[in-house]
C-alpha cells in the first residue's frame, strides 16, 4: 500500500505542477500582448504537456512548431507507435496554427 500510494500522490502532483507550468507559460504570453502574436517552437511537444500548451497558444493567437522525432507518425489519423509521440489528424485540423517538423536532437 505504501509504494502505491506514493505512485498515486506523485502522479496528481505531476498532474497539477503540469497544469500550472501550462496556465502560467500562456498568461505570461498573453500579457505580453504582441499585435500579431509570436511564432513558438516547442521541442518535443506531442506529449500531454505539449498538446494541452500548443492548443492554448494557438487560441491565444500564436503559431506553434512542434519538434518532433516522426512529424509524419505525429501526424497520422490514429495512433501507429508508442515509440513517437502523437498529436493526431483531427487534432491538427482543428489548430491550424500548429505545425510540425522532424528534429533529431542533433543525436548522431
Amino acid at each position: 500500500r505504501g509504494i502505491v500510494h506514493h505512485i498515486a500522490l506523485t502522479s496528481r502532483h505531476n498532474l497539477l505542477m503540469m497544469n500550472s507550468f501550462i496556465r502560467i507559460t500562456a498568461l505570461l504570453l498573453a500579457s505580453l500582448n504582441a499585435a500579431n502574436g509570436f511564432h513558438i517552437v516547442l521541442a518535443g511537444g506531442t506529449g500531454k504537456v505539449g498538446r494541452e500548451l500548443s492548443s492554448k497558444l494557438v487560441e491565444e493567437g500564436h503559431d506553434v512548431t512542434i519538434l518532433c522525432r516522426n512529424a509524419f507518425l505525429a501526424a497520422a489519423p490514429s495512433k501507429v507507435s508508442s515509440d513517437f509521440g502523437w498529436l493526431g489528424q483531427s487534432f491538427l485540423e482543428k489548430y491550424p496554427g500548429i505545425k510540425l517538423r522532424d528534429w533529431d536532437g542533433g543525436e548522431e
